[in-house]
């Protein structure tokens, strides 16, 4: 119900039921068809669609982008919000498609992507539509994927006031990511002890093996001088014959 009342609210501010242009016809029977969970046939609608202006093509990939957000279809719905976002308008179209691009990039844990993004929607978008502090949370934990500790802390500078319960938040989970990077650490100290202790126990392996393999050596020459000698005996014997 609250899907279909936000999404009638959204036709009214876009204009879209104001026309009666077959553009608009068809939108609306998109955006209907949205709103009540037909997500398939609001596909086939938007797919019958073709827009003659700037205008119709960002409304277009707009709802699009929204339908396969909501089939989960998040690559194609990421290349239609791209589109929406190749105009720089800053309204909102252009504010929900970049919400909607971090929010597909973190889902994806693709954190350079949600860095970017986020940077732009909260030096140019803000609170305007009250999702600022979801974007301060993707950006942070984005921030904190990455190893940028030094922008984590301008961030946590800059809204704590405003913010504080998400730069709280955020703080736990920089420190968790440091508990993990110390056992990382740790982890591999102890493998690379184990490949030390292992390269060692080789080495004497070896050794020994060499000193084995000269102690052999020795063995088959006294071998040899010992036939060599019985052969001496034997021809000394046939001599005094």
């Amino acid at each position: 119900m609250m899907l279909r009342i936000l999404f009638g609210i959204i036709c009214v501010l876009l204009g879209v039921f104001g026309h009666s242009s077959e553009f608009e016809k068809s939108l609306g029977l998109a955006i209907s068809n949205i709103s009540s969970k037909n997500y398939l046939e609001a596909l086939n609608v938007l797919n019958s669609i073709v827009p003659k202006s700037i205008e119709e093509s960002r409304k277009y990939n707009f709802y699009k982008g929204k339908t396969y957000y909501l089939l989960e279809d998040f690559q194609r719905a990421l290349e239609s919000f791209k589109k929406v976002l190749e105009y720089k308008t800053n309204d909102f179209l252009f504010a929900s498609s970049l919400y909607d691009c971090i929010s597909i990039s973190f889902l994806e844990n693709n954190y350079e992507n949600v860095r970017e993004y986020s940077e732009t929607y909260l030096s140019e978008i803000g609170d305007i539509y009250g999702l600022e502090a979801n974007v301060l949370y993707m950006y942070g934990n984005a921030l904190i994927n990455t190893d940028r500790f030094s922008t984590f802390s301008y961030i946590k500078s800059k809204y704590s006031k405003k913010y504080p319960n998400i730069i709280s938040l955020l703080e736990k989970e920089e420190s968790s990511k440091e508990e993990i990077r110390k056992k990382k650490e740790y982890e591999i100290l102890q493998i690379r002890e184990t490949l030390k202790n292992i390269d060692s126990k080789i080495e004497k392996i070896l050794k020994k093996n060499d000193e084995e393999y000269t102690r052999l050596l020795a063995i088959l020459e006294i071998l040899q001088l010992k036939e060599e000698t019985l052969k001496l005996k034997k021809y000394k014997l046939i001599l005094d014959e």
